[in-house]
């Protein structure tokens, strides 16, 4: 046999020399997981990867595939090897996680907040591990005992004073991201009290008692007493306080933001540069928020009960264009709902999706960096213009149940990493700068 039909024989058809191992992420929820990679395949060969992750109620699971061929040395890895067909295609790190598509859940699927990637060559499996999607327990302490209602306080197991993150969630309420976030950031190094500020009903087996239970007026002066208990915390240094919000959070950390100066760096995720009406009191509009025990002056929404009605009638709500209508609707309210978040003097960095389907965010991210660079106030400012509103938080989440709220999955996944990543150089900047 010719030496070069021997080589060719020898590439194409004879196994690997030892069994594939496979590597993949400890801890997807970290801001810039390692990619998935796989070793000891025969050069060029083809193998699928796939990744099966249960959804927390159980019933569902997400799956993710792509096909990839090993180079010339019988490596595949994800962020340099391109797919060629599964649930992404391209070149990322992250593609198998959050392209992943639901599907019933098996009786071998994994438990929540683990996921299986596995490694098929010719539909035999030859490799298998299992990444975590949330970081460990038991770095930290996770309380409730806190005097804040269904606060989570997660705070890391290494010994000192921490820098500190309170998390402020979004029209939910702020207890489920409270309980989802707060170990997130304590993992990093952050003490973290994750803080809800409203009670919606959704839930009655988790009612939160002593905030309101409509979203009018919510007391942004609530913060005073945050920080006050935070600086008794022997492990938490009131010092350095950063805040992160997401939406209806964004709103209510960039109000505080402008009126206390004790608060070091703020993250807004899909912000607004306005303060909103409220609803779900009795009385006559207000404002979503107040302070001292007075109402701030707010921007109307508009068709409010014509969206409403569509809900009742099971049909989709258009809440972009309450907000983008109440806006030119009355022109003459913007000024004062405006957030004078030029009074901030702080780091900030806001997080806009150009699809969101709940209100403008991106446009209203640059209204918020423009007004502060008027004013000589640097803003770290990400858009992303087909993502959608749910950008807080890691990019390895399955994305496409995220797009009812707008934009297309690898769009929010691209959104979700980029945000995720600049949030921690963010706070690690400003609240733990270089000595």
């Amino acid at each position: 046999m010719r030496p070069i039909l021997l080589a060719l024989c020898c590439l194409f058809h004879l196994p690997a020399a030892a069994q594939p191992s496979l590597v993949v992420p400890g801890d997807l929820s970290v801001p810039d997981p390692a990619p998935v990679q796989i070793d000891g395949l025969a050069p060029l060969q083809i193998v699928a990867l796939e990744t099966v992750r249960r959804a927390g109620e159980g019933s569902t699971s997400f799956v993710g595939s792509g096909t990839f061929r090993a180079d010339a040395l019988g490596r595949v890895q994800t962020d340099v090897t391109p797919s060629r067909q599964g649930t992404y295609r391209g070149i990322a790190a992250t593609g198998l996680f959050w392209s992943a598509r639901v599907r019933p859940a098996a009786p071998d699927d994994p438990p929540p907040d683990t996921v299986r990637v596995s490694a098929k060559v010719r539909g035999t499996l030859v490799a298998s591990a299992v990444a975590t999607a949330r970081p460990d327990r038991s770095r930290m302490s996770i309380s409730r005992d806190t005097p804040f209602a269904s606060a989570v306080w997660a705070v890391p197991t290494t010994p000192g004073r921490h820098p500190v993150v309170i998390v402020l969630g979004g029209s939910e309420g702020g207890s489920a991201t409270a309980r989802e976030m707060a170990p997130l950031f304590a993992a990093h190094g952050f003490a973290t009290l994750g803080l809800p500020y409203y009670d919606p009903g959704y839930d009655p087996g988790d009612r939160i008692s002593g905030v309101p239970r409509s979203f009018a007026e919510i007391p942004v002066d609530r913060l005073l007493a945050v920080r006050q208990w935070i600086g008794a915390q022997a492990n938490a240094d009131a010092d350095r306080i950063g805040v992160w919000g997401a939406s209806k959070g964004a709103e209510f950390a960039l109000i505080a933001a402008s009126r206390y100066d004790w608060i070091k760096v703020v993250v807004a995720i899909v912000p607004t540069d306005l303060v909103w009406e409220g609803w779900g009191n009795k009385g006559p509009r207000t404002s979503s928020f107040a302070l001292d025990g007075h109402a701030l002056a707010f921007q109307p929404y508009e068709g409010m009960a014509d969206e409403l009605a569509k809900s009742v009638q099971g049909k989709p709500m258009d809440l972009r264009r309450v907000h983008v209508r109440g806006r030119i609707s009355h022109p003459d309210r913007v000024a004062a709902a405006r957030i004078p978040i030029e009074n901030f003097h702080g780091t900030l960095l806001v997080v806009g999706g150009g699809k969101d389907a709940l209100w403008p965010s991106a446009e209203m991210a640059v209204r918020i960096a423009a007004t502060r660079k008027a004013a000589r106030e640097d803003t770290i400012v990400l858009t992303y213009p087909n993502a959608g509103h749910l950008l807080g938080g890691p990019g390895t989440e399955p994305a496409q149940p995220l797009t009812g709220a707008g934009g297309d999955a690898a769009a929010i996944a691209r959104g979700r990493t980029g945000a995720w990543r600049t949030t921690f150089d963010t706070f690690d900047r400003t609240l733990r700068p270089s000595p």
